[in-house]
């Protein structure tokens, strides 16, 4: 998403200037070659081995490359893209440049993501000392920019102060491509045999609701025998998955792809009929956004960017870990192709006015022009 956004700003002729965490991580992305010639990139080479100093001598790096820059170049804006690390853009503050932070996306819900491990005693120690600071930095970079750009309401819990009314916090979600998911052309050739397909396209993970799903189905096949759930993806949970399905009377009407690259990711979205993410509380529901562009309804949960991403005309929210709830919502999807065709015509729609990247960039472009103004 993150280069998405500089490639785009630099298509329309924006300079970016980009330090980063080192060459090799670029490297591993693969998009050195990709960048135009209006975009620089600055490794910020890190040499301590400590973890929880990282951040700390990542923002002294990254502050000597902003004042070579502010030396030898004109900067008209500081735009800190997701992750928004703490304390990173204080370090670079000049009263005479705006800054922009975000897109900020809330957190899991607590007790849903991965366990992490356990820190030793010296690392503990230095963590409850820069901690204290780091949130220290991040509220003063919040207090000191001229926007604070949430991906979706929910966001708003990863700000200081969220409820201040403060003008210079804005919506700005992920965009998407149009053109790339889109509704399948009729004249495709992959055929669904006519089966009622219900898509679950995510890692398998028990914070992404994989068994909420696999329980909603059981009584989902009871009422739409024809019914097939293609679950894509790989993830921590797999062997677990295979076991519970290895149990159900009506396991062949399952099918697991496994891994799937982003350029399957369209196709496979026009073969379902629904598509399906019961997450604990997605950050934003990336994957959603893909389905409705390509005219799917989706049902989802009403947590996290999820609840505010999928619209009541395009969709149907049920609470999380609600394994009765998700099946009724599948079900009602599942029994009336009318609902299916005007919930989908709704999502792409909505793309197509509001999530586009040519959209997304116009609203950027405007909150950075009214940054400067509002600066100066």
């Amino acid at each position: 998403m993150v280069f998405e956004f500089i490639l785009r700003l630099a298509q329309r002729g924006h300079t970016i200037h980009i330090p980063g965490p080192s060459a090799r991580t670029i490297s591993q992305i693969d998009i050195q070659q990709q960048l135009p010639e209006n975009v620089h990139f600055y490794p910020a080479e890190l040499w301590t081995s400590f973890e929880t100093l990282n951040p700390i001598e990542y923002m002294i790096r990254v502050r000597q490359i902003f004042d070579h820059l502010c030396r030898s170049t004109n900067i008209d804006i500081v735009h800190q893209l997701n992750p928004v690390n703490p304390g990173l853009s204080w370090s670079v503050t000049n009263r005479k440049i705006p800054l922009v932070l975000g897109v900020f996306v809330p957190s899991w819900p607590a007790g849903s993501a991965p366990l992490q491990y356990k820190a030793s005693m010296l690392g503990a120690l230095s963590s409850s000392v820069v901690k204290p600071f780091v949130r220290w930095c991040d509220r003063q970079q919040q207090l000191k920019a001229e926007a604070l750009l949430l991906s979706t309401p929910a966001a708003r819990s990863r700000l200081y102060n969220p409820d201040n009314g403060r003008a210079n916090i804005k919506i700005l979600p992920y965009g998407i491509d149009p053109q790339k998911y889109c509704p399948a052309d009729q004249n495709s050739s992959f055929s669904t045999n006519g089966e009622l397909n219900i898509l679950y396209l995510a890692r398998l993970h028990q914070q992404k609701g994989i068994f909420t799903l696999l329980e909603a189905f059981d009584l989902v096949v009871k009422y739409v025998s024809s019914c097939r759930l293609t679950i894509a993806g790989t993830g921590p949970e797999l062997p677990k998955i295979k076991a519970y399905i290895q149990t159900r009377p009506y396991q062949q009407q399952i099918t697991l792809t496994g891994a799937v690259s982003r350029e399957q990711v369209p196709q496979i979205m026009q073969q379902c009929t629904v598509y399906c993410l019961p997450s604990y509380g997605e950050p934003f529901g990336m994957s959603a956004l893909e389905a409705m562009a390509c005219g799917k309804p989706v049902v989802a949960t009403n947590a996290g960017g999820l609840a505010h991403l999928v619209p009541d005309q395009g969709g149907r929210k049920v609470p999380p870990g609600d394994a009765i709830a998700l099946a009724k919502a599948l079900i009602e999807i599942l029994a009336s192709p009318e609902l299916q065709h005007s919930m989908g015509q709704h999502n792409r729609a909505l793309v197509e006015s509001q999530y586009s990247w040519e959209r997304i960039i116009d609203r950027l472009e405007e909150i950075y022009y009214r940054a400067i103004a509002n600066h100066n």
